[in-house]
């Protein structure tokens, strides 16, 4: 079994894949097993997109269980970790929560925990901003409503539950959106 982020490219009107065979691995470090959710945004607020993905890893081996960044440099993807966790991230999220201008990178984690990484000019700073939620965090997705300036955070869990988180200025407050009876593996936001 092979893991890998992978390169597509649009030849309008398909898509191809590239590289040996179909497929280019665009990073030679180690890959984990598993690459759980994708993000596309800022993360750095340096007005440059990049790639960032979660993963997890055989629970034995503990490698590849954290969060990637990957930068497209004209010819290659440069690829670092933002962290590792001690358990598997589900689901990857980027964005301006705080309305300070500045993007951070989110994480939802399997024991329930939400952590978060800001990018300090060198390296990334890594806090956990929820208590744990109870469940496995499955699904991640950031938005604001129309008449709003405020950007939400929208997390599912393993549990059903759908719970939208506010930054108030100087706290967290959370909200239940709604309660399934199966697992919320995923979450969009747009109009």
């Amino acid at each position: 079994e092979t893991a890998g982020s992978y390169e597509v490219t649009s030849t309008s009107p398909t898509w191809e894949l590239s590289g040996v065979g179909f497929y280019k691995n665009i990073w030679g470090g180690y890959f984990p097993r598993q690459v759980r959710a994708i993000s596309i945004g800022d993360g750095r607020s340096d007005a440059k997109s990049r790639l960032y993905f979660s993963g997890n890893d055989d629970s034995y081996s503990g490698r590849g269980i954290g969060i990637y960044e990957f930068t497209y440099g004209g010819a290659t993807w440069n690829g670092i970790v933002v962290t590792t966790t001690p358990v598997s991230v589900a689901s990857v999220a980027v964005g301006d929560v705080y309305g300070d201008g500045r993007s951070r990178v989110y994480g939802g984690r399997s024991d329930g925990f939400l952590v978060e990484g800001s990018w300090t000019g060198a390296t990334w700073s890594i806090s956990n901003t929820s208590t744990n939620q109870g469940a496995s965090l499955t699904a991640l997705t950031m938005g604001k409503w129309p008449s709003e300036a405020t950007t939400r955070l929208f997390l599912g869990s393993a549990a059903g539950a759908v719970l939208q988180f506010t930054w108030s200025g100087s706290t967290w407050t959370s909200m239940s959106i709604s309660s399934e009876t199966s697992a919320v593996n995923a979450l969009w936001f747009g109009d």
